[in-house]
């Protein structure tokens, strides 16, 4: 075993294992504990700490333990989160939305392709995954970025991951005489009934799917494949405190097509 002076104030521990080969490793206590600190300026930098390996050493484990873990951004700041990214992936982020709507923030739905091949044709007719594929889409006034935006803080956006341009997905929701759309409150005396349409075009044959907290609150709803637009309706008891109901589009096979943004029940406007 060998220590090493700290580079400055403690404020990062590092801790190094090391195992020789066949032998079997269970809660090793760190062979080497380094500390020291670790500040913004040494971003993207790289700097050398020496240490003595000992002899028969096959692997190295290291941990890391560091203060201001605690620190978080203040999602309040920020109007939208990122659900949909390259191709037809949905990824872990959706997880991560329903627990910061769970906490009480309100955050619409983007998504995008993350393309780096700038020499890919947009998809379609290019593959998933290349510029446009999927997209975001965004109810605006107008065609300006000042539009847009505003449009994006309302929280009318949804994502279509097939990059159709002629897909659609709007929910209204309904109790006694309080109303709200995709973006929007509904301020009810819970427990209530609710009242949901999820209205969709371009999406025949497709099957509508209604999740309230991040779970499944509905049987899903198929969309005839004769109806060019349609709406499917959902009736709901809700309880008391802080909801929000959004919907996916998906095809038979259970693929994704369609996120919607969410629609807050009780949420501070």
């Amino acid at each position: 075993m060998s220590s090493v002076k700290p580079w400055t104030e403690s404020i990062c521990l590092i801790f190094l294992t090391f195992a020789a080969l066949g032998v079997a490793q269970e809660k090793t206590p760190p062979g080497v504990v380094l500390t020291g600190e670790v500040t913004g300026a040494q971003n993207k930098t790289y700097f050398e700490v020496p240490f003595t390996v000992p002899a028969g050493t096959q692997r190295i484990s290291v941990d890391f333990q560091y203060t201001g873990k605690e620190e978080r951004a203040n999602l309040d700041l920020f109007s939208t989160v990122e659900v949909i990214n390259g191709g037809q992936i949905m990824l872990s982020s959706a997880k991560y939305w329903d627990a910061q709507l769970r906490d009480g923030h309100r955050l619409a739905a983007i998504g995008g392709s993350d393309s780096h091949n700038a020499t890919q044709p947009p998809g379609p007719p290019g593959p998933p995954g290349s510029i446009g594929w999927p997209t975001t889409a965004v109810e605006a006034d107008e065609l300006s970025v000042a539009a847009i935006l505003k449009g994006i803080r309302a929280g009318r956006t949804f994502v279509d991951l097939t990059a159709s341009h002629d897909k659609q997905i709007d929910i209204e929701a309904d109790s006694g005489s309080a109303h709200a759309r995709m973006g929007g409150t509904l301020t009810i005396a819970a427990p209530a009934q609710v009242h949901i349409e999820i209205h969709t075009a371009g999406c025949a044959g497709s099957v509508v799917h209604l999740l309230l907290d991040g779970k499944e609150a509905a049987a899903p709803a198929f969309v005839a494949t004769s109806d060019a637009g349609a709406s499917s309706t959902f009736d709901l008891t809700v309880g008391p405190g802080e909801h929000w109901l959004r919907s996916e589009v998906r095809d038979n096979s259970g693929k994704l097509l369609l996120v919607s943004s969410p629609l807050y029940i009780n949420f501070p406007k």
